[in-house]
């Protein structure tokens, strides 16, 4: 389980390092823009064969104001009070839930809502000053486990707490913490997936925090995706309360608010794919909402676009503008703030050498991470379904492309590749231990699909 985390902490250390370089389009001040972006392709020139090219877009936030004071926060915490949560998860989650509420701020809005079979409001939506904070701990205090896991009833109340005050606060958020299986009430993850997506659209994000290894970690992911939020793997409960303190501190240094990218697709062409994210279309325009931005924070968004068929010599394509919107935190002026980069121009060459010559290192390296964060996730399920070997093959055919490929580029550009190959080949040791006990096997699992995660996200 240790060496697991190190591997969670190895991804997370190259997702951290990832935007040391700088993109290509700057399309902001910092001064002026609570977000710069930037976006840049893979190859300025396509073969007239080429079926797919990449876009690279680099999300940077700014730094808050001096003058701004501090955001006020709108949350729900919602914890799994069912049977499984016995003993010391249930301790830990009341610590958590404790601590979290001691460290709120006078004037930040919070609400306690708890679910097995049934859900329970145990403290209605209340903005935290000393009457109401002793109010809060005492309501903690008396949440025992027992009974099923009405997850989806859980998630629907808490989002209601929070969209009861929209507006009377600079963050919105769910805290949802589980550890077992979703068994009552909603249970179908393509509805929770949208309830979480439309209160996304309204401004609440959904984060969520799996506990232990009896979880669905598909279901948890899935929420965090469409809501917004951040997906966290908990194996050891008495690690809830410092994450739960990093989402916070997180939420209260929020830089901008409904964060989302938009591109009209030119005709001829198709969005294979957006990375470790979840667009939706509104006519010709893909829309990718990213949540909240806290201060400093970089973040990448690699998009596969699919070309239009009968490319030829000398032809241009043209891939955007993609635009950025936004607000800022804090802002009462209530202004949306746009964002453009320029439009990508790709050109077709039959001049093989010129495409291979073309190529931008830094995209390269980002494509080869999300090649090999797909195989650390395939792995994964693979332990899940009991393929041990097959999935110690696949990490092992992933480490060495990714090796290979970072061979190839210039050494700033293939730092955090390297640094995600050493994360999987430490899985690939893992792969071998977790066919002796089905407990490790969970782990392997739920540690390896949260790894694949942050290695897309970052």
């Amino acid at each position: 389980m240790k060496q697991l985390l190190l591997i969670l902490a190895a991804v997370s250390a190259s997702a951290s390092a990832s935007a040391s370089t700088s993109a290509s389009t700057s399309a902001s001040s910092w001064a002026a823009e609570p977000i710069e972006i930037s976006a840049k392709p893979e190859a300025s020139l396509v073969a007239p064969g080429a079926t797919s090219a990449h876009v690279l877009v680099r999300l940077r936030a700014g730094q808050a104001p001096e003058a701004a004071g501090p955001l006020k926060l709108n949350l729900a915490l919602v914890i799994d009070r069912s049977g499984s949560m016995s003993g010391a998860k249930i301790e830990d989650a009341r610590a958590a839930a404790s601590s979290m509420v001691k460290r709120l701020r006078d004037g930040d809005r919070v609400a306690l809502v708890s679910y097995s079979d049934e859900v329970r409001v145990d403290a209605e939506s209340a903005v935290i000053n000393e009457t109401s904070r002793a109010k809060f701990l005492e309501a903690i205090a008396k949440i025992t486990d027992d009974g099923s896991t009405n997850l989806g009833g859980g998630l629907i109340e808490g989002l209601a707490q929070v969209n009861k005050h929209l507006g009377t606060a600079d963050v919105n958020r769910v805290l949802l913490i589980s550890d077992g299986l979703a068994n009552r009430g909603v249970q179908e993850p393509k509805e929770l997936n949208r309830i979480a997506r439309e209160s996304l659209q309204k401004g609440v994000i959904t984060t969520t925090i799996g506990l232990g290894t009896d979880y669905n970690e598909d279901l948890m992911t899935g929420l965090a995706d469409h809501g917004g939020g951040n997906y966290y793997f908990v194996a050891d409960s008495t690690k809830i309360e410092p994450t739960l303190s990093d989402e916070v501190r997180q939420m209260a240094a929020t830089v901008a608010r409904d964060v989302a990218l938009h591109l009209e697709l030119a005709a001829g062409l198709k969005v294979e794919k957006v990375h470790g994210w979840v667009p939706r279309e509104e006519g010709n325009t893909f829309i990718v909402p990213l949540g909240d931005f806290f201060s400093g924070q970089l973040r990448s968004v690699l998009w596969k676009f699919k070309l239009p068929e009968g490319l030829k010599e000398g032809s241009e394509i043209v891939l955007g503008p993609i635009e950025l919107t936004c607000n800022a935190a804090g802002s009462s002026d209530g202004k949306l703030h746009r964002l453009t980069t320029e439009p990508i121009r790709l050109k077709v060459s039959a001049d093989a050498t010129a495409v291979v010559a073309s190529k931008d290192p830094e995209v390269s390296a980002r494509i080869a991470e999300i090649e090999l964060a797909t195989s650390m996730e395939s792995a994964s399920q693979l332990v899940a379904e009991g393929k041990f070997e097959e999935a110690q093959n696949v990490l092992r055919q992933a480490v060495a492309t990714a090796k290979e490929k970072g061979a190839a580029l210039p050494v700033p550009a293939a730092a955090d590749l390297m640094s995600a190959a050493k994360a999987a080949e430490s899985m690939q040791t893992q792969a071998v231990q977790a066919a002796t006990s089905a407990e490790g096997a969970k782990a392997f699992t739920k540690g390896g699909k949260a790894g694949a995660q942050m290695l897309k996200k970052k």
